[in-house]
């Protein structure tokens, strides 16, 4: 794996963007656990930095809704 590092990850690899299309369903039941933690309210402001494949940033998008 330390290859990896240094020579960066092919994503034109099929075994490597179906194991990252799986890894946010494997994590999605924590990234849920710890987003039902969240005291969401009106108006508050929200930043996704680097959630990966975005399941996180859409969750909290679907909870906030168009009125927040």
């Amino acid at each position: 794996m330390p290859e990896a590092r240094r020579e960066g990850f092919n994503l034109d690899e099929p075994c490597l963007v179906s194991a990252l299309d799986e890894m946010s369903l494997w994590s999605a039941p924590f990234g849920m656990a710890l987003l039902d933690e969240i005291p969401y309210r009106a108006g508050m402001s929200v930043l996704d930095l680097g959630s990966g494949t975005g399941f996180p940033l859409i969750e909290i998008a679907e909870r906030l809704g168009a009125s927040f």
